[in-house]
This record gives structure tokens, sequence and C-alpha cells, in this order.
């Protein structure tokens, strides 16, 4: 699955072009760095088998049969228990407005409500913020989402008050259904009948269309993590912004300080 694009994360010429057109931007807060992140298990190559759903997956399964066999497939109840996550590795970004492709690394830390995403190449550096309530980006125009409010960490909620599993219509050879949450929010997922586990799925925050394919998968002590991913960003007028991720270390369940997701103040 080779669709080019985080989450996300709205870069390539358009970064360049509008870094220099905008007001200074904050000084970024402190960055999830080994200084920054405490009592580290480096977990990348630890695999546990995960069986696939049983029973197999049909037309006719429900849609909250697809959810729950979904969450299964990434890891049950430890991916329900996952704390924080830290993954990072190289990006190449490119958007509808250049054909060149920018090399990037970048860092990727979830904890609870909170997410962080930096992203740097030798053309731009930049950080994106949610603590659970608010957004801020050192790209003015782009807003980052909670990794808990859409994607697949909403599959460990569907058991809770308010959060309604529907059906979707599948598309080609993947199973289909819609997680909405007592918000409005909603994310739609697209799930292998065979494994269960979410090829892609897409949804919309501040107007925005966000798509995410997963390619491939690493599994760290019995939790299903996405090793290389593929994100689309509808950007409005400015069109899209593409970013192909590949994932070179992940750390689960550390003890990441609070202000890796500090806001910045903002004048």
């Amino acid at each position: 699955m080779k669709l080019r694009y985080f989450c996300v994360m709205a870069v390539g010429s358009i970064f360049i072009q509008t870094a220099l057109a905008q007001d200074p931007k904050p000084a970024p807060g402190p960055k999830p760095t080994v200084s920054a992140v405490t009592n580290v298990t480096v977990a990348a190559k630890v695999e546990v088998s995960i069986p696939p759903p049983n029973p197999a997956l049909t037309n006719s399964t429900s849609a909250m049969d697809l959810a729950r066999a979904a969450l299964a497939a990434h890891g049950g109840e430890k991916f329900r228990q996952l704390k924080t996550l830290f993954m990072t590795g190289s990006a190449d970004v490119s958007s509808q407005q250049m054909a060149q492709v920018l090399p990037a690394k970048f860092n990727m830390t979830y904890k609870g409500d909170r997410t962080r995403l930096d992203l740097k190449s030798v053309m731009f550096d930049i950080f994106a913020i949610s603590d659970g309530s608010r957004s801020y980006s050192s790209f003015k125009g782009f807003a980052m989402p909670s990794l808990n409010k859409f994607g697949t960490r909403v599959l460990t909620k569907i058991d809770q008050p308010g959060y309604v599993v529907s059906e979707l219509p599948n598309k080609k050879k993947f199973r289909a259904f819609r997680i909405t949450d007592p918000e409005g929010d909603a994310t739609d997922f697209y799930i292998d009948p065979v494994t269960g586990r979410v090829a892609s799925y897409e949804f919309s925050y501040m107007g925005a269309r966000s798509v995410v394919e997963h390619d491939k998968f690493r599994i760290v002590d019995g939790v299903l993590i996405p090793e290389k991913f593929a994100q689309r960003f509808e950007m409005g007028n400015v069109g899209a912004i593409f970013a192909d991720f590949k994932v070179k270390e992940v750390q689960i369940n550390l003890d990441i300080a609070d202000d890796v997701f500090a806001i910045p103040d903002q004048q």
C-alpha cells in the first residue's frame, strides 16, 4: 500500500515557502530526547506473536465485532493499557505543489491525551503539540489532534459510554466500520479480514481530512506498532501534504516528562 502522504503533517514546499513569511515563532518547548525521557527500556526488537482473530471476519460480521477483532489484533488489553509511546525514524515529505521529496527525521510522542510530533530536515524544523484540549503548531494553519482522539487508540474506547460503532461499506478486500465519540468526531477504519489489523483509517479535524495507511507493523511487548506508514493531510487551499514514515526505534510505557507537551506562550 503506497499512498504518499502523521499526521501528519504539514510540510513540503509549503513549509519552506511560508516559514519565512511567518512571524517569529515562540521558542519550542522541550523535545522528547533522552534527557526528557527517563527509565528507558528499549523494546524495539521484542516480538510476541499475536494470533489472527477468530472467527474469520466476513461481510456479515457486525461492526462491533469488527472493532473488537481489530482491538484484539493490536494487542487487546496490553494495547488498552498502553500509557506512553515514543517513536523515532525517517520521513519522506512532499506536497501537491512540489515534485521534490524532502527527507526528514521525526519523533512522535504519546502520553494519555497528549501528543507531540517533531519533524526536522535541512529545510525545515517543525513541531506540533496537542495537550488534550489545545493544539499548537510552529507551522501556521496546521493543527494536530491527540492520538487518543482519532486513530487506532479509539479502538480501546468502544465499550465506553457515548462511543458508537457503526457500519461502513467495505473498501475492496477490507472490512470497514466507524467509531464516533461523544463529541461527534469519527474515525473510519478499514481492516484486513484475515489478520484483523487496521490497514488504514481516515478522520477529519478542524475541517481538514487526513488519511493514514499502514504498510508494515512491529510487535513490541505484545502491542502492535506501525513500523512503516503513510499519511496524507489536506491543507485546504494549499492542497495536500504527503509523508511516508519509517520507524527506526519504538519505546513503550516510558516515564515521559509532562513538559514535553507544554504549549509555548503565545503573544
